[in-house]
């Protein structure tokens, strides 16, 4: 008997458990202005997916719907273009998809272009993949950029870099799904969650 109740039980968790969508790629900021930013993630499925976002950390009383676009298999990639924001001004946010939620992160936006506040960028280029020194990339994020940083300004890496620009080789083949994912993002997720690129 106990048997059959722990296939009932199993057989009424499956198909959630089968449908279940988890965050692949984490959260990364793209086109930032004064009053908006672009914010992008990616799942491996799932039917609604926001952010939610707002000026304290423990409250986040705004949402912006994301449109979806199809990736690799049925992963979707969601972009998020959150409005009306105040210019150089910290914002809290988190994506949801379905009933996951990434953590959440802050980033500033930028001054109005007319101010004269001074910002620094961070320019990089070729983070391909090298054979002879494969984790290169992350470890400039994480053993370079980000500590230099924290050594140079303070630990408030939004309010130390305005934007991350890299121009071009970011991947050894474009076409291939696994190579964005596991050389791109993952190792940028700390830097490209909370500054634009």
């Amino acid at each position: 008997m106990k048997i059959f109740y722990a296939l009932i039980v199993l057989l009424g968790v499956l198909p959630y458990l089968i449908s279940a969508q988890n965050i692949l790629v984490n959260p990364y900021l793209q086109d930032a202005e004064p009053e908006s930013i672009k914010i992008m993630w990616e799942t491996n499925g799932g039917t609604a997916h926001t952010i939610e976002w707002g000026l304290a950390q423990n409250d986040l009383n705004q949402t912006t719907a994301a449109t979806s676009i199809s990736s690799q298999g049925s992963n979707l990639i969601h972009i998020a273009q959150v409005s009306d924001l105040s210019p150089n001004t910290r914002y809290y946010f988190r994506a949801l998809s379905d009933n996951q939620s990434s953590t959440v992160f802050d980033f500033i936006t930028p001054p109005n272009k007319s101010s004269d506040q001074s910002f620094n960028l961070i320019a990089m280029s070729d983070m391909q993949r090298d054979g002879s020194n494969p984790n290169v990339f992350g470890d400039l994020v994480s053993d370079g950029i980000i500590p230099y940083l924290e050594q140079q300004y303070n630990t408030d890496l939004p309010a130390n870099l305005g934007f991350v620009m890299i121009p071009g080789d970011l991947v050894v083949t474009g076409n291939t799904y696994s190579q964005w994912k596991n050389h791109f993002f993952d190792p940028a997720q700390e830097l490209f969650s909370r500054v634009p690129v």
